[in-house]
């Protein structure tokens, strides 16, 4: 309790533990009644204002609730409760503008106070201002998650036009894409942007554009493809939703053609750092049918390919992941037509996932 009078000290203590017990059972009028009291003995209790206000709120009384609280924060601003408090009330009242204000002040003060941040990113919403909603809906859910919190992300992420480039909401995302907290479509704008930020990924994406629809060389592409194979992000949203950013597609597009040059000439299998990317690479074109380009020597090397892992698996051969990879990658692996040779071997977990997506459950057997 603020500024403890040095007067009846244990009279006021034990009335305010009872008004506060009765307050929490949801005894409003013998709570209320109570506070008074101790505002009668003594008019610095501050706790006991503000307690007043809350249950004049709850009361449905806010204009009352605010010139109490008010009362309060005048005999000590430094306290959060204080604040949100009083910012509820002005809600209530139609008064957004000096909601957020005190909403804000709380938050000042403690910084951890997330249900004041859900608060002050509903507020931005309703001005018009996601960007800034989206800083504060993200620091809210690092310190509690809740539905109401994914809920105002995803309403923030969908209305943002620049978005907070660090790991918080990079990690935010990923969870977002993953759980299915909304359409991967209404996340893809700021994961295309947050991909794009890195600057090897930038001068990548650059010389894609100014390639058109060439495929760019290892030479030109490796080292952005090399961040982009580690990004966890873009893994989580290839396989989840088309990627429609015409850069990044290009991009794709020649780790595609790599991926299918490297099958070609394995002689090892797949870098273990590479196998989720180049799955989730897949995962890709197949959501998008197949429906990047493929030159002549492509759809040759694909055939090649195509009959040389199925005469394997046919045979009991040894089959590279790799291979496996770069053909699901230019078309569903059930074109094999050796579903039960797929599914009678060990494969690693990312390609076991791929080859159960792309040929379907195994068949009971009655």
């Amino acid at each position: 309790m603020a500024n403890s009078p040095s007067a009846e000290p244990g009279r006021i203590d034990g009335l305010f533990e009872l008004a506060f017990r009765r307050h929490q059972a949801g005894q409003l009028r013998e709570a209320e009644e109570l506070y008074r009291s101790i505002l009668e003995a003594d008019p610095r209790q501050l706790d006991a204002l503000h307690f007043c206000g809350m249950i004049a709120l709850q009361d449905g009384r806010p204009q009352e609730a605010a010139d109490l609280i008010a009362r309060a924060i005048a005999g000590n601003d430094g306290i959060a409760a204080y604040h949100a408090g009083i910012a509820e009330a002005y809600n209530t009242l139609g008064r957004p503008d000096d909601a957020l204000g005190h909403y804000r002040r709380a938050v000042a003060i403690e910084p951890g106070d997330w249900a004041a941040l859900q608060q002050i990113t509903t507020l931005l919403l309703g001005r018009g201002e996601p960007n800034e909603a989206l800083e504060m809906i993200s620091r809210a859910l690092t310190w509690k998650d809740s539905e109401r919190g994914r809920t105002l992300f995803v309403e923030a992420a969908r209305k943002a036009t620049s978005y907070p480039l660090n790991a918080v909401f990079r990690t935010l995302l990923i969870r977002a894409l993953i759980e299915s907290w909304t359409r991967p479509a209404d996340l893809a704008p700021a994961a295309f942007a947050m991909i794009k930020a890195h600057p090897v990924v930038t001068e990548g994406v650059n010389r894609a554009l100014a390639a058109g629809p060439r495929r760019l060389s290892p030479e030109e592409c490796g080292q952005a493809i090399g961040v982009l194979a580690g990004d966890d992000l873009l893994c989580a949203l290839m396989g989840k939703t088309p990627v429609t950013d015409t850069a990044l597609e290009r991009l794709l597009a020649s780790a595609r053609t790599i991926l299918l040059d490297a099958a070609v000439q394995a002689t090892t299998d797949v870098a273990p750092q590479m196998i989720t990317f180049a799955c989730s690479l897949a995962r890709q074109c197949a959501i998008i049918e197949y429906a990047f380009a493929a030159s002549d020597p492509e759809r040759k090397a694909v055939a090649a390919l195509r009959i040389s892992v199925r005469t394997a698996l046919g045979g009991r051969a040894p089959v590279f992941e790799i291979h496996l990879i770069a053909l699901a990658a230019y078309g569903p692996l059930s074109t094999l037509e050796r579903d039960e040779a797929l599914r009678g071997r060990k494969w690693s977990q990312p390609v076991g996932a791929l080859i159960a997506e792309q040929i379907g459950p195994a068949r009971s057997r009655h």
